[in-house]
């Protein structure tokens, strides 16, 4: 391919405004575009397995979806992406993330920065009543409650009968990194379960809480507070992607409270502990 024909870096913001209770965190839905933007569309008319990576300087907050409407509004057309990541995998929140997972198999990223929320959308069924909350995300159960009062939680059938997923990733193991993943409700616990999986010959990796100092030859990924659930969402992703990377076959994480913020982030670290 020429460089006439390769895709220019795009200046300009891609993240302007929108609400940061409707934003998602990990790059997705127009943060990778495959084929889907006619800019990409019309200087590289055939798929050629190149990949570019273009650096925005727009806000951060909704780095997916606040990026492709942006996107929408400038060029005139709309966006169309999928998640960017191999399906099960844990999220992408950096561009370098989505190469992990997708490069040689998408033609560009659009990179802003860390996603500044860290997790994906909140998911409701509004259609039947009550209305259900299928992925508790940013937008908390408590808060969309003081809008829709009937709203519920939806709960898994507990007598494993299954039929069809309303909504994806129900009942399955999502958002999974490599190593396997061990949780604790109760965090000074913690470092007494990575010695006995270390004895073990297991390569451990920890998501520590602030509260804590490291006892051991672990691999630690620095979380935060555990009473600061915004900074543990945000972290999240790249604390088990990060443990992955640096060889973890284990990684041990403690629990949020399960309220609030903390449901969305139980959530998906259930998820991935399946």
């Amino acid at each position: 391919m020429g460089s006439a024909d390769r895709p220019r870096r795009q200046s300009g913001a891609v993240g302007d405004g929108g609400s940061r209770h409707s934003g998602q965190g990990p790059l997705a839905n127009g943060s990778v575009l495959a084929r889907a933007l006619n800019f990409i569309a019309a200087q590289r008319p055939a798929h050629t397995g190149h990949r570019d990576r273009w650096a925005h300087p727009g806000r951060r907050e909704n780095a997916a979806s606040s990026g492709g409407s942006q996107i929408d509004r400038t060029r005139g057309v709309p966006v169309a992406a999928p998640s960017a990541n191999s399906f099960g995998r844990t999220s992408p929140t950096r561009a370098e993330f989505v190469l992990e997972d997708l490069d040689g198999r998408i033609d560009a990223v659009i990179d802003s920065g860390d996603a500044t929320l860290g997790l994906e959308s909140t998911v409701v069924d509004v259609c039947d009543e009550p209305p259900i909350l299928y992925r508790p995300g940013m937008v908390t159960l408590q808060q969309l409650q003081s809008l829709c009062p009937s709203l519920i939680a939806y709960r898994e059938p507990r007598d494993g009968v299954s039929g069809p997923r309303a909504s994806p990733g129900i009942g399955m193991k999502h958002y999974s990194p490599r190593a396997r993943l061990l949780l604790l409700e109760n965090a000074e616990k913690l470092f007494s379960l990575a010695a006995e999986l270390q004895a073990a010959g297991e390569r451990v990796g920890v998501m520590l809480p602030a509260a804590l100092i490291n006892e051991g030859p672990y691999l630690i990924y620095e979380w935060g507070d555990l009473e600061d659930p915004e900074k543990l969402a945000r972290r999240l992703f790249a604390g088990l992607r990060e443990l992955d990377a640096a060889g973890a076959t284990v990684i041990v994480c403690p629990m949020p409270e399960n309220y609030g913020l903390g449901v969305a982030i139980r959530d998906r670290l259930l998820k991935a502990a399946r």
